[in-house]
Protein backbone atom coordinates (compact mmCIF):
# COMPACT_ATOMS: atom_id res chain seq x y z
CA UNK A 1 0.00 0.00 0.00
CA UNK A 2 1.08 3.60 -0.75
CA UNK A 3 0.95 4.18 3.34
CA UNK A 4 3.67 1.25 3.90
CA UNK A 5 5.97 2.47 0.88
CA UNK A 6 5.60 5.84 2.42
CA UNK A 7 6.83 4.44 5.73
CA UNK A 8 9.27 1.90 4.58
CA UNK A 9 11.13 5.54 2.79
CA UNK A 10 10.78 7.37 5.68
CA UNK A 11 12.79 3.87 7.40
CA UNK A 12 15.72 4.13 4.57
CA UNK A 13 16.19 7.62 5.02
CA UNK A 14 16.79 7.36 8.69
CA UNK A 15 18.45 4.44 8.37
CA UNK A 16 20.83 6.12 5.59
CA UNK A 17 21.54 9.08 8.09
CA UNK A 18 21.71 7.22 11.18
CA UNK A 19 24.84 5.19 8.97
CA UNK A 20 26.38 8.21 7.79
CA UNK A 21 26.86 9.51 11.34
CA UNK A 22 28.13 6.54 12.46
CA UNK A 23 30.44 6.47 9.75
CA UNK A 24 31.79 10.26 10.24
CA UNK A 25 32.03 9.03 14.35
CA UNK A 26 33.49 5.76 13.24
CA UNK A 27 36.14 7.06 11.00
CA UNK A 28 37.02 9.65 13.44
CA UNK A 29 37.29 7.23 16.25
CA UNK A 30 38.96 4.65 13.78
CA UNK A 31 41.94 7.49 12.85
CA UNK A 32 42.09 8.62 16.27
CA UNK A 33 42.98 4.93 17.87
CA UNK A 34 45.28 4.57 14.49
CA UNK A 35 47.35 7.09 15.94
CA UNK A 36 47.45 5.96 19.67
CA UNK A 37 47.77 2.59 18.19
CA UNK A 38 44.91 1.41 20.52
CA UNK A 39 43.75 -1.88 19.06
CA UNK A 40 42.82 -3.37 21.33
CA UNK A 41 39.93 -0.52 22.04
CA UNK A 42 39.20 -0.88 18.57
CA UNK A 43 38.54 -4.91 18.91
CA UNK A 44 36.18 -3.81 22.05
CA UNK A 45 34.10 -1.70 19.64
CA UNK A 46 32.67 -4.95 17.89
CA UNK A 47 30.79 -6.00 20.87
CA UNK A 48 28.87 -2.63 21.09
CA UNK A 49 28.05 -2.30 17.57
CA UNK A 50 24.70 -2.94 16.82
CA UNK A 51 23.96 -5.06 13.89
CA UNK A 52 25.88 -6.97 11.66
CA UNK A 53 25.91 -4.77 9.39
CA UNK A 54 27.75 -1.94 11.44
CA UNK A 55 30.47 -4.96 12.32
CA UNK A 56 30.95 -5.74 8.72
CA UNK A 57 31.28 -2.21 8.30
CA UNK A 58 34.31 -1.72 10.72
CA UNK A 59 35.72 -4.77 9.69
CA UNK A 60 35.85 -3.37 5.98
CA UNK A 61 36.82 -0.02 7.41
CA UNK A 62 39.85 -1.67 9.45
CA UNK A 63 40.75 -3.39 6.27
CA UNK A 64 40.68 0.21 4.04
CA UNK A 65 43.17 1.38 6.39
CA UNK A 66 45.58 -0.87 7.35
CA UNK A 67 46.16 -1.51 4.06
CA UNK A 68 46.66 2.50 3.88
CA UNK A 69 49.17 2.32 6.73
CA UNK A 70 51.25 -0.78 5.80
CA UNK A 71 51.46 1.00 2.31
CA UNK A 72 52.97 3.81 3.93
CA UNK A 73 55.29 1.97 6.25
CA UNK A 74 56.37 0.31 2.88
CA UNK A 75 57.00 3.56 1.08
CA UNK A 76 59.25 5.32 4.31
CA UNK A 77 61.50 2.30 4.04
Amino acid sequence: TAIGQRLDLKRIIFLEISLKLFFKILIINVLKIIKNKQVAYLLSLFKVLPTDFHRWALKSLIKSFSAKISVCIIQRV
